[in-house]
């Protein structure tokens, strides 16, 4: 990895926040930047990537594909219950347990999402992230 020297000049009020928030996190100020950045990166490359498809979007085609797949699993009180112990028992958000018990329910193998761990398996359920190089 090329590493670069790079003169940042940042507003006193807005360096002190940063040096806070790194400590915080237990990290260096130069980590902390730089995942910050790597982060409003991924942002803006998502909402690019998405208007693009919005852009080319076949809403008819994509409800005859929604019938044909059926009615899905309800949000009922075992998706629920299951949600609150993924949440519990692998540290997630209580919303991040909720979609993962219901991929599981489900039957899913594969989760994309961006708010969890690349690889990780939670029973026959593997997480990916959508914009993770191969």
């Amino acid at each position: 990895m090329r590493k670069n020297n790079f003169a940042l000049r940042l507003q006193p009020s807005l360096l002190e926040e940063a040096h806070k928030l790194a400590e915080s996190e237990g990290v260096a100020l130069n980590e902390f930047i730089n995942v910050a950045v790597a982060e409003k990166r991924s942002a803006l490359r998502t909402e690019d990537y998405f208007s693009k498809r919005v852009a080319r979007a076949n809403i008819p085609n994509a409800l005859k594909i929604l019938r044909r797949a059926g009615a899905g699993n309800p949000l009922d009180i075992e998706t629920h219950e299951l949600g609150l112990d993924m949440a519990e028992r692998y540290g997630f958000s209580i919303y991040d347990g909720l979609i993962v018990a219901a991929a599981v329910r489900a039957g899913c193998a594969i989760l994309y999402t961006e708010d969890l761990r690349q690889g990780q398996m939670i029973e026959k359920l593997q997480i990916r992230k959508p914009f993770a190089g191969s």
